[in-house]
This record gives structure tokens, sequence and C-alpha cells, in this order.
């Protein structure tokens, strides 16, 4: 069975309530629903999966896609003509009660499309779900995310960074060193040098790097769909002691955070203990998590929060930011670490 048949069958396994899963890879404007990626195995666009519990899945696709789903997609393909996409999707939906779907990733007019081809059944979102079952990774997409991960580093190691260049230029550069190591840009990379640095979401501009001031850079490589995400603070020539201090201390936070990093442990737990840490060393709490969970997407379970009762679970894969802002300047130290019986970075 093909491990994208497996995840659903597991899905299923843990969510009997649900007779079909439905995913779809266009109406939402934001490319392909990772969700359709990690159940389908399929990087196509304007498709359709519908996944009955005990049955074969069955792609719906129009002629743009037909001919890449009979080669790649190992369930039913189906064609539908200009007009008949409504008619066909009610076909494949008829006798389902209750079907899964993720809310958080359609559209509301495709969401009116689903209602209306299966009025007798049962829309749920199923979202929670899909990325509880993402949130535990196999050996294949541990490695896939290793590959990234080492890609995206030595990205960074070539990368020029030197006084007079501009936040907009080291952007671009580590785009363009992602892609000739052979990746492609996980996200939209925060360069900010300065008090620039201070904004944990800086847009890049024409801000020229200074003789000593830190300038923080958060990037990350995607490979094979999946993506790594790590944070660097560097300076040209003498470092301001207290910018370099506070960087000093997140590198040692980071490093005491992650025993903590145990299966069963509830990240909200490990939020205090980071807490702690950043108080026992005089660092302003930052604005945003100590981290969040990383797969074929940058940001999915686990989340770091007192508000959230996720679980640390083996064999997940984190992306650990501790992270500190002032008035007039901020510093960030993260990378990808694997949760297996103890944490390591990746």
């Amino acid at each position: 069975m093909p491990v994208a048949f497996e995840r659903l069958a597991s899905f299923f396994k843990a969510n009997p309530a649900f007779d079909c899963v439905l995913l779809a890879s266009w109406g939402t404007g934001m490319g392909v629903d990772p969700n359709f990626y990690y159940y389908s195995g399929l990087d196509v666009d304007r498709a359709t999966l519908i996944a009955r519990n005990g049955e074969t899945p069955v792609l719906i696709a129009n002629k743009l896609n037909f001919e890449m789903a009979l080669d790649d997609f190992p369930g039913e393909s189906i064609e539908f003509e200009p007009g008949e996409y409504a008619s066909t999707l009610a076909k494949y939906l008829a006798g389902c009660k209750r079907v899964a779907i993720p809310k958080s990733y359609i559209t509301a007019s495709f969401y009116e499309k689903i209602l209306a081809a299966a009025p007798a059944a049962s829309l749920v979102n199923a979202t929670n779900e899909f990325l509880r079952q993402r949130t535990r990774k196999d050996e294949a997409e541990i490695e896939k995310i290793r590959r990234a991960a080492v890609l995206s580093r030595k990205a960074f190691e070539l990368l020029d960074v030197k006084e007079g260049k501009t936040e907009r230029e080291v952007q671009n550069e580590i785009y363009s060193l992602i892609h000739s190591c052979g990746g492609e840009p996980a996200f939209r990379a925060t360069v900010a040098f300065g008090d620039n640095a201070r904004y944990p979401h800086a847009h890049a501009g024409e801000r020229k790097l200074k003789r000593g001031e830190i300038a923080l850079i958060d990037w990350g490589a995607k490979l094979d769909y999946y993506n790594s995400d790590q944070t660097r603070c560097v300076f040209v020539g003498e470092p301001d002691a207290e910018q370099l201090k506070a960087y000093e201390k997140l590198q040692d936070v980071f490093k005491e955070v992650l025993p903590f990093l145990k299966p069963g442990t509830p990240t909200k737990e490990i939020v205090k203990e980071y807490e702690r840490l950043l108080s026992d060393r005089g660092l302003e709490p930052p604005p945003h998590n100590l981290g969040h969970g990383i797969g074929v997407e940058i940001h999915e379970k686990p989340y770091f929060s007192e508000s959230v009762d996720d679980v640390i679970v083996e064999n997940c894969v984190v992306a650990i930011e501790p992270s500190t802002y002032c008035k007039s300047f901020g510093a960030r130290f993260e990378d990808t670490v694997v949760v297996r019986k103890t944490a390591s970075v990746i």
C-alpha cells in the first residue's frame, strides 16, 4: 500500500466516526493544501481527493492534470468535463454521512460546493485531526527535513554579510544560495539590521548594515516538500557588548531547553521552563512562542503556548527559537530539532 494511503487508513483507524475524507488542491489561492499532499502523495493543482473508509481513494482531476494523475496516483483517477465538477463530486460523495474536511485550508466558496454536492452529509472540520496525525513523522519524513536543514545551513555558510549591504540584498542572496544548493526558500526570510531587529517579522528594506551592529537573519529551505527553519545573528566588526551578550544567552537557553523536549511532555510545561530560563538571564520574554512543529508546513503541531494542550510525541520535529526584543535591537537563535527519546538538532 502506498505511504499516503497507509496514512489514510491510519486516519480512519484513529477517527472511526468519519466515513470519508475530502481534500482539494484548488480554490485556496495558496497552492496545494499540505493535507492533500500528505494523504495523496501528489503535488497537482485543480484536483480533489475523496477517500471513503475501506475503499480505494479516488482522485477527481480536470483535463489539465488528468494525465499526470493517471501516471502518479495509485488509486482511481476520474476526469471531469467543464461544468461537470459538481455532479462528479456528488456522485463520489453519495451515501457519505460524516465527511472530514480541513476548513482551515479551503475557501468558503469551495465549502459551499461540497454542501451542495452532499446535502445529506455532515461536513466536519478535521483540521486538528489531520495536524495531530502529521505531528509524528516517519523516518522518510525526518530524513527529508534533515536534508532541508543541512541544505539551509550550507546556504547560510556561503552568505556574505558585510558592512554596507542592504537588508534586501542579503535577503535576495540567501534565496539565491538556497536555490543554488538545490532547494527553494521555505518562507519569506527575515533580514533585519540594528534596531530593525526588534521587530520579530521585520520586512527587509534598504537599510545598510553598519559596523558593529546586529544582523538578524531568519531563513529556511524546502526540499522534497519538507521544510527547515533557522535563525542566526551575526556581527560585522566589533559587536556591541549588550547585543552580543544577549545573543550568547539565547544560545545557552536553546541548549538548556532541549532536555525538556521529551515524548509525553505537555508543551505548556516546556514554555514555563523556557520563561524561567529567560528570566534567570534577565532577558525580556518575546511576543511570540518558543517554537512550533515543522514538516510539510513551516508551522504545524505541536504548538508551544500556555493556551494549548499539545504534547511532545516521539518522532516529532520542531523549530525552537528563544528570542528577546528591546527598544534598540532584537536577538533570536533558532534551529530545527528532532525529538526521539531525547531531542537533538537535526
